[in-house]
């Protein structure tokens, strides 16, 4: 079901007070981690797409998804031979490993050990 052209991969995972479930954080480097370097299911540029193009599209989120001129930059940069995730049940707070930077609307909101005060994500409403 994962290998199949029209899968997305997405997660509804919620932050909150408590003990969250290991994939709150882990959902996608967990993906890339085990069916991707692990088990080698597909190219690591399909498992991109079904995890920012397919959603984005399917969601109608305008100018999301892809890297491309005028599109909002929503970007994780991430080492492909180390992501993954060591929370489990009952270490579910454990961060994401191999992943170094991400920018969301082209704002830095983590950079190496840097990690932005101010958040410049929003919520996304369907445009089309």
């Amino acid at each position: 079901m994962l290998s199949h052209p029209r899968t997305s991969i997405i997660t509804d995972g919620l932050v909150k007070a408590g003990k969250p479930h290991p994939r709150t954080d882990g959902t996608y480097p967990k993906f890339f981690e085990e069916f991707i370097r692990s088990k080698e299911w597909m190219p690591l540029e399909t498992a991109v797409h079904k995890n920012s193009g397919i959603p984005a599209q399917r969601f109608g989120l305008e100018r999301r998804g892809t890297v491309a001129p005028g599109q909002w930059a929503d970007l994780v940069i991430f080492a492909a031979d180390q992501i993954g995730t060591p929370a489990t049940y009952e270490e579910a707070n454990l961060p994401p490993e191999g992943i170094r930077d991400v920018m969301v609307n082209g704002q830095w909101a983590v950079c190496g050990d840097w990690v932005a005060s101010a958040c410049s994500g929003r919520a996304l409403r369907q445009t089309a």
